[in-house]
């Protein structure tokens, strides 16, 4: 059991304020996937196809990815309460204006809105449970942090899709958007930055935010953690979170919430996947371990899913869900984040590591959008572009191509640190 720093208040509190920080993830998740699981009824209501659909959906990764390192930085200089309250209430407030219009442009500049504020969600979270919690177990917390975002990732596919067809596109969203209401109001109640009233405060003025930017890029193992988090999270992105119901509606015949149901496995793939290679890591005091079965595990997964001979029910069940557990070593770079870093930019070098995971839905989802649209066959279903499983196949070698990416840099490029931090402290008169 991870063990909490001296002076926190029991047990109880330490876990509470790291279980509401994470809310914000489950929030953040469902944002992202929600589009995915009414695709049509989006197609629809604004018009769009899937080069559309695709903006659609990158949009809030062009929000989302440049404010991983303003979000890090923002955590340092100001601590992760008030952050994390005036984000969620923003992003709340942006969903709300989302459900109400009919105009795609506004939807695209609330989409960006969504991926700008739910940008501080998982960095928010790890910060939390680094000031919480013992360093050898940051990878189990971030593995926890994803439980959360499965469960939101869940509840964007399936049970969103029934809740549009019994309520409607625009009430259904109307009641996520007040779920995010509520988040906001317990931030502020129930978050607390840090333990100790002694403990390091982030308004660190010493260090200025230029000072910790040069420090995070000059160091090469950032840059190759940052190459395994965009490929390992690569296939996510274009697959779990934007085209993958598409897919099986084509490829298997399946309804649009039977798609969505499926696709579900893969977010319980990251529940589990997530906290069980995170304690494999603080077990085996090793990083590059929980990397290297991930990574694997995703490309002989991906192969078999995409270009294999057509699976039965359970073998497409058993795919779906080892592709989400393969994908959830990106919470190891965390740890090797933690490891590289020392603790005064935390928050940035976080944030530098969560931008890797989000990198691929701002280009690689809107070039599949764009290749599907050229490549289109001209086939039509209500009322909307169908695209084959055939056109599908022809794109998705990406997700393969990612997975190997990750193994490649982990086997040859990425340090081992036994889950031992390399760097302590920045010396304000160091030269950086």
């Amino acid at each position: 059991m991870a063990q909490v720093h001296r002076g926190a208040r029991g047990l109880f509190y330490p876990f509470l304020v790291f279980s509401v920080a994470s809310l914000f993830y489950f929030y953040d998740f469902f944002l992202a996937v929600f589009p995915s699981a009414m695709a049509p009824d989006l197609m629809r209501a604004f018009k769009i196809d899937a080069q559309g659909l695709g903006f659609l959906q990158a949009f809030f990764f062009y929000g989302y990815m440049p404010m991983q390192i303003p979000a890090g930085l923002l955590f340092d200089r100001f601590g992760v309460r008030r952050v994390l309250v005036t984000a969620s209430a923003i992003c709340a407030f942006s969903l709300l204006v989302f459900a109400f219009t009919t105009d795609y442009r506004l939807a695209y500049c609330m989409r960006l809105l969504m991926g700008l504020t739910t940008a501080f969600s998982y960095v928010g979270a790890v910060l939390i449970a680094t000031l919480w919690f013992q360093q050898r177990y940051i990878p189990m917390m971030a593995g926890f942090v994803q439980v959360m975002g499965g469960i939101g990732a869940i509840m964007g596919e399936a049970p969103i899709s029934m809740m549009v067809n019994h309520f409607g596109q625009r009430h259904a969203l109307l009641l996520v958007g007040m779920v995010g209401v509520l988040i906001s109001i317990l931030f502020w109640l129930l978050i607390h930055d840090h333990p100790d009233s002694h403990h390091h405060t982030y308004a660190e003025r010493k260090f200025t935010e230029i000072q910790k930017l040069k420090i995070i890029f000059s160091r090469p193992q950032n840059w190759w953690n940052y190459l395994f988090g965009f490929g390992i999270w690569a296939p996510m992105s274009i697959f779990s979170i934007t085209w993958g119901v598409l897919f099986l509606r084509s490829a298997y015949a399946f309804s649009n919430e039977t798609a969505a149901l499926f696709m579900s496995l893969i977010w319980i793939g990251i529940m589990v996947g997530g906290p069980f290679l995170g304690w494999l890591s603080a077990f085996s005091l090793k990083r590059k371990l929980p990397m290297i079965i991930g990574s694997v595990t995703g490309l002989i997964v991906s192969l078999i899913l995409f270009y294999g001979p057509r699976l039965s029910l359970t073998g497409l069940g058993v795919c779906l869900f080892l592709y989400g557990l393969a994908s959830a070593s990106q919470a190891v770079g965390f740890g090797i984040a933690d490891d590289n870093n020392e603790p005064e930019v935390m928050g940035t070098a976080f944030g530098f590591e969560n931008m890797s995971y989000v990198t691929a839905g701002l280009t690689l989802v809107p070039f599949i959008g764009y290749w599907l649209k050229t490549h289109w066959l001209g086939q039509m279903a209500e009322g909307v572009p169908f695209y084959t499983a055939g056109e599908f196949r022809n794109i998705l070698f990406l997700s393969p191509c990612c997975f190997m990416l990750a193994f490649l840099v982990t086997v040859f490029f990425i340090k081992e640190t036994n889950c031992k931090r390399k760097v302590l402290s920045l010396n304000v008169n160091a030269k950086k």
